[in-house]
C-alpha cells in the first residue's frame, strides 16, 4: 500500500508537462507579481525555495500549497 503512494505521487510529478521547479522568474509570471517582489519574497521565506549549488529554484509542489493555504484562508475569513 506505501508502494502505491509513493509511485502515485512520483507519476503525478514526473507524468506531468509542467516542471517540477521554476525559477523565481517564472514563479513570479505563475503567481502574477512582480520580478523584484519574487525575489523580496524568496529572501523573507514567503515563497519556498530550494536552492542547488548557486541556483535558487522555486518548487512547484510547494508553490501550489502555498497558494492553497492562502487560498484556504480567504475562504475561512470569508466564511466567519
Amino acid at each position: 500500500m506505501v508502494a502505491m503512494v509513493g509511485q502515485a505521487r512520483t507519476e503525478r510529478h514526473f507524468g506531468s508537462d509542467e516542471p517540477l521547479t521554476y525559477s523565481v522568474e517564472q514563479a513570479a509570471k505563475r503567481l502574477g507579481i512582480s520580478r523584484s517582489l519574487a525575489y523580496d519574497s524568496v529572501r523573507t521565506g514567503a515563497i519556498p525555495t530550494l536552492r542547488l549549488g548557486a541556483r535558487v529554484l522555486v518548487p512547484r509542489a510547494a508553490l501550489e500549497r502555498m497558494v492553497d493555504r492562502a487560498t484556504e484562508g480567504m475562504a475561512n475569513e470569508s466564511a466567519a
